[in-house]
């Protein structure tokens, strides 16, 4: 069995590379084997989900619930390691049973537990230097180290240009050179051409000499690619500069057509072997239409905005019908059984049922399921090692927020983060268990009180459960203060809401909260003039509309609101001239110029209030 994991692969982005010819090896599976739809779960981050896939339960039972977690003795950030993990994965399985393993690259694979073969953790493939730990067995390190330096070497300046044609030697230079390579674009393309060489090569030597009955290899660029280019591709989001889409946006199919190379390989290895290919994603991209046209990295993560729900499978090899189309559909969860049953093993009690393709699932000998146990984690001591680099792609491509580098003060939840227990809610919620899930948005508040997303959530949660108000709105306008992505936009939203139920006293004060934190954000501004005028308080309406227009006076909406303001007060002159500015900034706005002319219909001015 040879798993193929394709972070972030979606049908919609591939079938057209197939059709016109660019994806061949895709295609030709595609024709010889059966799939479809791999719906993804919520929330759809990398580290939550591979770990469902893997070990066929959610976040709730194998607690992998965030992209980091604070080390134990130094409170430093730090990606998310294995031991967090609290049920087995298919290859603790497996190797329990006899069968020789290949694990490459997946989430949350450090330090690298001991298996009946070779596991090589994710760290592996994002750090610089030698780490201790970072693949079983110990005496591959010198083969792996070799691979390493020989895959990131292999990426030259004619590599490169497979995807951007026009690089220059010195572009190249400076990418190598590069110590935060994903918060630009040239260097993180190298980043992600170096680390697909060298799974594909550890991969390809490996199973070239080992005998292998499960093997899992994964390539976390397909969805890098996304992140870092789907901007430029057609349609290009708003904001693009149209010489950066005519170099930038080929990269993400040319990346493809690459892969597609790999995926040749693996699938002649497969077949060499006898073994049958499966081909998996964890979510959807957006790609078209409609995708987000930015992302934050200030406070919340926002990368998942880009994350679809539809993933993909496909299963090609002995025992599987070629069927056309792709309208089947799984889940990620039944993932892991799918994989046991296609090398015999039954999967353990509580673990979803296997997709249809890989037919009824086996029984042990015991007539039910195995029990499969973590192995013993040995006492050595902990490794300690920097991983910057890291954290810094996760913070550029939008998966963490622009935390503290470590956690000050006490921890009173250990090693997890607010952002886990934030997910662990979500989940909760999305179960209806919301008292539960207050409760973890509280713990998160505990382990990091200025954490905005978290504030945000509990936020939410109380105002959607119609508890304590003056709290809610108070989180809310904290996290808005702390940064939160759209801060300002919920603000209003909120405010509207209260309006809407009758309570313009709440939405005053929310307003006044806001404005009170920051006097110079012009939408809440102009919001609460018109909540001002509902009141009758024409003078403070006013105060706010001037001050939007004095921080930006291209908005012909603020000279708008302006002029209903100075009317409100009686001043018809005034008004006009607002009214006028506005017609001049935006003469195609129809409503603006029936409001101009309408001011000589007004017979007297009203009265001052």
């Amino acid at each position: 069995m040879l798993f193929v994991g394709l972070d972030g692969a979606d049908w919609q982005f591939l079938e057209p590379l197939m059709a016109a010819g660019r994806m061949p090896n895709l295609a030709r599976l595609v024709s010889a084997g059966s799939g479809g739809v791999l719906v993804t779960e919520q929330p759809p981050l990398s580290p939550l989900l591979w770990t469902t896939m893997m070990t066929g339960r959610g976040p709730l039972e194998h607690r992998i619930l965030d992209f980091v977690r604070f080390h134990a003795e130094t409170g430093r950030r730090e990606p998310i390691t294995s031991d967090e993990r609290q049920v087995p994965a298919v290859w603790n399985i497996a190797s329990e049973a006899g069968r020789e393993v290949a694990v490459i690259g997946l989430w949350a694979t450090f330090p690298a537990e001991e298996a009946k073969g070779l596991l090589v953790s994710n760290v592996f493939l994002s750090a610089r230097e030698s780490v201790e730990r970072a693949l079983s067995p110990a005496s591959e390190k010198s083969w792996a180290e070799r691979v390493r330096q020989e895959g990131t070497g292999s990426v030259d300046l004619a590599a490169m240009r497979r995807l951007l044609p026009d690089l220059s030697a010195d572009e190249l230079a400076a990418a190598v050179s590069s110590s935060d390579p994903f918060a630009e674009k040239v260097p993180g393309l190298r980043q992600v051409l170096v680390q697909t060489e060298i799974v594909r090569r550890l991969a390809l030597e490996w199973l070239a000499k080992h005998p292998t009955r499960l093997a899992a290899v994964y390539f976390e660029g397909t969805d890098t690619i996304g992140h870092l280019f789907a901007p430029f591709v057609a349609p290009q989001t708003a904001g693009v500069d149209a010489r950066d889409a005519a170099r930038f946006g080929p990269v993400p199919e040319r990346y493809f057509e690459l892969l597609d190379g790999v995926l040749g390989e693996l699938a002649e290895v497969a077949a060499r072997s006898g073994a049958v290919l499966m081909l998996a994603s964890d979510h959807g991209f957006e790609w078209g239409e409609g995708r987000p046209a930015g992302l934050s990295s200030v406070a919340g993560a926002t990368a998942a905005k880009r994350h679809r729900s539809d993933g993909i499978y496909l299963l090609v090899g002995p025992g599987i019908p070629a069927r056309p189309g792709r309208s089947a559909r799984g889940g990620v969860a039944q993932v892991a059984s799918t994989l046991l049953a296609l090398i015999d093993l039954p999967a353990p009690r509580g673990v979803a049922p296997a997709l249809a393709e890989a037919g009824p699932a086996p029984l042990s000998a015991a007539d039910s399921r195995l029990e499969a146990r973590l192995p013993v984690a040995d006492s050595r001591p902990e490794v300690h090692f920097s991983h910057d680099e890291e954290l810094r792609k996760l913070q550029a491509l939008g998966y963490l927020g622009a935390g503290p580098e470590k956690s000050e003060g006490p921890r009173p939840h250990g090693t997890r983060t607010a952002g886990s227990f934030s997910n662990e809610a979500q989940i909760l919620e999305g179960l209806g268990r919301t008292a539960e899930a207050m409760r973890c948005y509280e713990q998160a508040l505990e382990q990091e009180p200025g954490d905005v997303a978290a504030k945000w959530n509990l936020s939410n949660l109380l105002f959607e459960e119609e508890r304590d108000a003056v709290r809610s709105d108070r989180l809310l306008v904290e996290a808005f203060q702390g940064g939160l992505p759209a801060g300002g936009e919920l603000i209003v939203a909120r405010a509207a809401l209260w309006r809407e139920r009758g309570r313009l006293d709440r939405a005053r004060a929310l307003l006044d909260a806001a404005v009170a934190g920051r006097p110079a954000h012009v939408a809440l501004r102009l919001f609460r003039g018109r909540a001002r005028i509902e009141q009758g308080d024409c003078d403070g309406a006013a105060a706010d509309f001037a001050e939007a227009v004095r921080r930006d006076e291209a908005r012909a909406g603020s000279w708008a609101a302006l002029a209903t303001a100075h009317l409100c007060l009686g001043e018809r002159a005034a008004a006009r001239r607002a009214f006028e500015r506005a017609v001049a900034l935006a003469p195609e706005r129809e409503e603006l110029r029936r409001a101009l002319t309408s001011l000589d219909a007004i017979d007297e001015p009203r009265p001052r209030r």
